[in-house]
């Protein structure tokens, strides 16, 4: 896997080899490829926004210095600190000092000359007192957090299956070119030696341009064939990165089929996986990114039920001359403030209507999974029966292309001995070439299937 290790090992790698892994590709895509990139960083996203979600609930440092004189005279003169907080327990906190002197000072208002501090918490009775806005945000945010992991993996089940499927395709267009260039090198020599019977008498010239037409056939094979896989070649390149600067294949770098064995095994442990229970559906990214959607409307719907409620809200500080320094001082003293806040809309109607909404639309994100959810059982298990019927076309037709080979090469020694028997030639050449192009199809066919139950499945990501 020297090819993989860093982007100095890759040019080094297809300046050595001349052929191109799955499992080298696929390794490599994951590493460098701009999406692959951009999925890596889903986690820190969520992350950051977690963070931020947290920071609602970071004690806030105020304070403020006011004075009013007139005509000489001091109105008042003041001063105030405090930091508070909130926790996620619904519990507010504040800790504090306040000073306010003066000859026209608000007697609710004035303080010893050297004012006072206070500590004090709130306390929400009614409304905000299950939930809030902070921790609505903070739940939501969490819930972001987990689902990340998953939106991670389904972008990269995405690109892998986008990337297996070019790369088949590309294989598909080498072999086939392949198997287009042996029929056109077999073409000629018949060519070759057609003319070479008509120069001795031994067949018309009918024959000869019947078998020049098939010399053209296999050419024009030939050339589209290359055309495919050239572009096969760039549909490849398209997913090679070096950093930020694209890679391009080399001519001479190859697809390897026999590499792609691997997808077998892999199938039948997903299916193994799959077929004990509906449970696999759990691991899934579907399952958990639909999760996340219900789960965040439910907590929509939840802050919103509460926000109907009154606004009742429980005040208590105790206050001290003198900032405490022990707990025998704690309490020498004490004076207290105590207040209570209620408030309350006469209609409920904007909480009410967003509640209902909310709930309205966490129903249809239900009813969208449970559909979701039988989807994805009832396609795996079609996928499955196209998977095991592909292999077993692919096996037939590779069985039957090379029996069509074995009664090709017989007509052919024939042929070169002397016995000319020009029709059965022509038909065997034909089936035996068609059969070979068409092993190719259903190989093609094969593999696509697997890596379409592969992707369906969602578990792309947890291959070996």
């Amino acid at each position: 896997m020297a090819l993989l290790t860093s982007p100095f090992g890759l040019k080094a790698q297809w300046q050595s080899d001349s052929s191109l892994y799955l499992g080298q590709l696929l390794e490599w895509v994951v590493r460098e490829h701009p999406l692959a990139k951009s999925a890596q960083v889903e986690p820190d996203r969520a992350a950051s926004s977690l963070q931020a979600a947290r920071g609602q609930f970071d004690p806030v440092v105020t304070w403020q210095q006011f004075s009013k004189d007139l005509s000489g005279k001091q109105y008042y003169s003041g001063q105030q600190w405090s930091v508070q907080g909130y926790t996620r327990w619904a519990i507010g906190y504040e800790t504090g000092f306040e000073q306010m002197t003066g000859d026209a000072t608000n007697p609710a208002q004035a303080t010893p000359d050297a004012g006072f501090y206070y500590h004090g918490i709130s306390l929400p009775l009614l409304r905000n007192l299950s939930t809030d806005y902070r921790r609505t945000a903070f739940q939501k945010a969490q819930l972001l957090n987990r689902a990340s992991i998953w939106e991670q993996r389904q972008q990269i089940n995405e690109l892998l299956a986008d990337v297996s499927r070019d790369y088949i395709a590309w294989t598909q267009a080498h072999m086939q070119r392949i198997q287009a260039e042996k029929a056109l090198e077999l073409s000629l020599d018949r060519l070759q030696a057609m003319r070479a019977f008509f120069s001795q008498g031994a067949c018309n010239a009918l024959d000869t341009m019947e078998v020049y037409a098939q010399y053209a056939f296999y050419n024009s094979k030939f050339e589209e064939t290359s055309y495919k896989e050239t572009a096969g070649r760039y549909w490849i390149s398209r997913h090679l990165w070096d950093g930020d600067k694209p890679v391009v294949l080399k001519p001479e770098i190859v697809p390897d089929p026999n590499h792609m064995g691997a997808l077998d095994p892999w199938c039948e442990q997903i299916r193994t996986f799959t077929n004990s229970d509906s449970s696999w559906i759990d691991q899934t990214p579907a399952f958990h990114l639909a999760q996340f959607k219900i789960n965040s409307k439910q907590l929509e719907a939840n802050l919103w039920s509460n926000q109907r409620l009154p606004d009742v809200n429980l005040k208590y500080q105790w206050l001290q001359n003198q900032w405490p320094s022990l707990p025998t001082t704690l309490y020498d003293d004490q004076n207290q403030r105590f207040g209570l806040y209620v408030q309350s809309p006469l209609f409920v109607r904007e909480a009410q209507g967003k509640m209902e909404m909310a709930r309205l639309e966490q129903d249809q994100l239900e009813w969208a999974w449970m559909q979701k959810r039988r989807d994805l059982l009832a396609k795996q298990q079609a996928l499955w029966e196209g998977v095991q019927r592909n292999k077993k076309a692919f096996e037939w037709q590779f069985s039957q292309a090379q029996s069509l080979g074995i009664l090709y090469e017989g007509e052919w020694e024939k042929f070169k001995a002397g016995d000319v028997q020009f029709f059965v030639l022509n038909t065997r050449e034909s089936r035996y070439i068609q059969g070979s192009l068409q092993q190719w199809d259903a190989w093609a066919q094969m593999r696509q299937t697997q890596v379409d139950y592969l992707f369906h499945t969602g578990l792309f990501h947890s291959l070996p």
